[in-house]
C-alpha cells in the first residue's frame, strides 16, 4: 500500500475545481493508478453477479479472461474481481482496463462506479496502453513529484479513452490550482488550451483552473480578456 498513500500525497483535493466539474469520487487517475497492484486489459467471461458476505454485506463480482497484461502484478489468466455496493457492472465478452487491488479474498478493483474504462471496440489502443503503463511505473515513487507526473498527464488528457481524457484533465487542473507545478510545467500544461483538438471535456477544467490560477491583468478591460458580461 506505499504506493498508494504515496500517489494520494501528490495531489490536494479542491473543494473548488474538482466540486464545480463534478469529479467522481474517487476520480482522480493517479490516485486510482497509485493504488493498483496491477492493471489490465481484460475481458468479462460472464455478466457481474451479487452475493451475500457475511461480513461484507453484498458483494458483486465479475469473473474476467486476461487479454493483456499493462503493468505490475500477474492476475492469471482468468481471475474474479469483487467490488462493494454500488458496483462496476460489466455485460459478458465487455472489454476494459481493469485496476486491481490485492485483498485477503483475492482482487479488488480500485476503480468505483462510474469510473469503469470499458473500450468501445475489440480494438486495444496502444497510446491508453501505454499512458497507464507510464502512470503505473510513476506513482511506485516513495514520494511522486506533480512535475514528473504532468507530461503523463497531458499525454492522458489526448488519449483515445474519454474517461482516461477527462480524469488526467481534473488531476492537471488541480495541480494548476494548487499551484504545484514548476514554471515550464504549468507552460506546458497550459498549452494544451491551445490544441484545437484537445476535447471539450478535458478543456473546460483545465481554463476554470487558469482562470483562477491566473486572473486577468489589473486595467485590462473584460473584451481585452475575453470575458462576457
Amino acid at each position: 500500500m506505499r504506493a498508494a498513500r504515496a500517489a494520494a500525497a501528490w495531489i490536494l483535493v479542491s473543494t473548488t475545481v474538482a466540486s464545480a466539474h463534478l469529479r467522481p469520487v474517487g476520480g482522480s487517475l493517479v490516485e486510482l493508478v497509485g493504488a493498483a497492484d496491477a492493471i489490465v486489459l481484460a475481458e468479462a467471461v460472464a455478466a457481474t453477479v451479487d452475493r451475500r458476505d457475511p461480513v461484507a454485506g453484498t458483494v458483486a463480482e465479475t469473473r474476467f479472461r486476461t487479454v493483456e497484461k499493462i503493468a505490475g502484478a500477474e492476475s492469471g489468466e482468468t481471475f474474479t474481481v469483487s467490488a462493494g455496493v454500488p458496483p462496476l457492472r460489466y455485460a459478458p465478452g465487455q472489454r476494459a482496463f481493469v485496476l486491481l487491488e490485492r485483498s485477503a479474498g483475492g482482487w479488488q478493483a480500485t476503480q468505483p462506479a462510474g469510473m469503469g474504462l470499458v473500450l468501445s471496440s475489440a480494438d486495444t489502443p496502444a497510446e491508453s496502453v501505454s499512458i497507464l503503463a507510464a502512470l503505473f511505473d510513476a506513482t511506485r515513487a516513495e514520494e511522486p513529484r506533480a512535475d514528473d507526473l504532468a507530461p503523463i498527464l497531458r499525454r492522458a488528457a489526448r488519449a483515445p479513452h474519454p474517461k482516461i481524457r477527462l480524469m488526467a484533465a481534473l488531476d492537471l487542473a488541480e495541480l494548476v490550482h494548487h499551484d504545484r507545478l514548476v514554471v515550464t510545467e504549468k507552460a506546458a500544461t497550459r498549452a494544451l488550451l491551445d490544441d484545437p483538438d484537445l476535447d471539450r471535456a478535458a478543456r473546460t477544467p483545465l481554463a476554470a483552473a487558469f482562470a483562477r490560477a491566473e486572473p486577468p491583468e489589473a486595467g485590462k478591460s473584460s473584451d481585452e480578456d475575453g470575458s462576457t458580461q
